[in-house]
């Protein structure tokens, strides 16, 4: 096997190294050529809320059904003289994100939605840790699962939206949502004399903030 440097990249918070790797006639076929080997800048801490990215791919990802993962060829855990290292597939190629602060098309928020977590919570799903098809074909990725711990898989969608859908976008992607959670809170409202108070009406976008601050 023979790897050679392609690109590094230092992020905030951890060097990003991309390999393109070479292999013997006897690896199996399926081993993917570009890789991305990923190193925190600072050691997880022993009060760490998240037992960390590797144990997330080494332990967790095996049993999920969803939300797609990026493959992950190796996971080493954080030992005294080294940091936790991930090695995952380079998708480069064929996935990308919006440069920040630029919103995700509506297109991106839909296949967003459908990656999402429901038990498994990412705890940070903002539109740089997805990874959108350039084709537009195929699901979208999440990746950097550092802060990953179990939870409502609500709340992964709440932060996605509060971040990223801007008024008209949160106006034409939850209109027939919210519409008819109105009308039927409304209805409930209306019901007989129960020492029920009619709430004031709202529009389905005010509606919807109200619900979310509950």
């Amino acid at each position: 096997m023979d790897i050679s440097v392609d690109q590094e990249i230092d992020t905030a918070i951890s060097t990003l190294t991309f390999l393109i790797a070479r292999y013997t006639p006897d690896a199996p076929a399926s081993m993917p050529q570009r890789l991305v080997v990923k190193s925190p800048h600072v050691p997880r801490t022993a009060g760490s809320d998240s037992a960390g990215e590797a144990h997330c791919y080494r332990h967790v990802a095996p049993s999920l059904d969803g939300p797609p993962l990026v493959r992950c060829v190796a996971a080493l855990d954080q030992a005294a003289d080294n940091p936790e290292t991930i090695v995952l597939e380079d998708l480069r190629a064929t996935h990308d994100h919006p440069p920040w602060p630029l919103p995700p098309s509506r297109a991106q928020c839909e296949r967003a939605l459908d990656a999402r977590a429901l038990t498994v919570a990412h705890g940070d799903a903002h539109t740089w840790n997805f990874l959108f098809p350039r084709s537009d074909q195929g699901p979208a990725f999440l990746i950097d699962w550092q802060l990953w711990h179990t939870d409502l898989g609500a709340r992964d969608l709440a932060f996605f939206m509060a971040l990223h859908w801007y008024p008209g976008r949160r106006r034409e992607l939850l209109a027939p949502s919210a519409s008819e959670q109105c009308s039927a809170s409304r209805r409930i409202h209306r019901r007989g004399n129960r020492g029920v108070r009619a709430s004031p009406a709202r529009t389905p976008g005010q509606e919807y903030l109200v619900d979310g601050r509950r």
